[in-house]
């Protein structure tokens, strides 16, 4: 079973990486979904409408990160979520690839595969 982990983003990010309506998706598909409390309220997300969904809401980045196989972020992850990556997890996230690299360095050092979603094509149908 794949667990999926949605930490909370910075101040300055009213986006959440993963609504509830996905969530319940991806618990149907058999994944194990687990939300850091507050992730999605700038985005007007209630932890009740993650745990409707069938989400763990848990307290903390690190509870949430604890044994995940893929971070969900809008943004790069933070020093604190990198810490607590297992090594060879997925990070999805906007990267910013050209600037800071030391920070994205300090990611592939975990193992981790990166899946920057600036370089995916959007398609409007």
């Amino acid at each position: 079973m794949v667990t999926i982990a949605v930490t909370r983003e910075g101040e300055a990010e009213p986006r959440v990486a993963l609504s509830p309506e996905t969530a319940k998706k991806l618990k149907a598909h058999g994944c194990t979904v687990k939300v850091e409390a507050g992730a999605g309220g700038r985005s007007h997300f209630s932890d009740d409408a993650y745990t409707a969904a069938g989400a763990d809401v848990v307290a903390s980045a690190a509870e949430a990160l604890a044994g995940a196989d893929i971070l969900l972020r809008v943004r790069r992850p933070s020093a604190a979520d990198v810490k607590a990556l297992k090594p060879g997890a997925l990070v999805v996230a906007m990267l910013e690839p050209y600037g800071e690299r030391a920070d994205l360095e300090a990611v592939a050092a975990t193992g981790a595969s990166l899946f920057s979603m600036e370089f995916m094509p959007r398609i409007t149908r």
